[in-house]
């Protein structure tokens, strides 16, 4: 997933709100979903279910990972680096929207130990 350059959306605190797969935020792989090298951004999904928007998302993150202003700066931008799927011929899909350039994954489950 590295070398393809997808981004994931990745919503801590509903992880841990939401999905309960973590038990603390500070327990979230997030921080280290980043430092394999995945494009992972940091969002919220749910505000109006858990009375979360995306700046208190920001605030949560950054204290609970002890990232400061440029580490919360490089979360954001990753959403608009070129992703893995918008390099290379597209392929027609018979004339409507071009589809992907290669077939989709499955992502794997957000707690399983991360390999590059």
């Amino acid at each position: 997933m590295v070398g393809d350059r997808i981004p994931i959306t990745v919503c801590p605190t509903s992880t841990v709100l939401i999905a309960n797969a973590f038990p603390r935020l500070e327990d979230h792989v997030s921080p280290q979903m980043r430092g394999a090298g995945l494009l992972a951004t940091v969002n919220t999904d749910d505000p109006a279910f858990i009375d979360l928007d995306l700046g208190a998302e920001y605030a949560a993150v950054a204290e609970a990972f002890g990232w400061g202003w440029p580490e919360m700066v490089q979360s954001r931008s990753t959403a608009s680096r070129p992703a893995g799927w918008t390099t290379g011929p597209r392929p027609s899909s018979g004339g409507g929207s071009p589809g992907p350039s290669r077939p989709l994954r499955i992502l794997p489950d957000v707690r399983a130990p991360l390999t590059a």
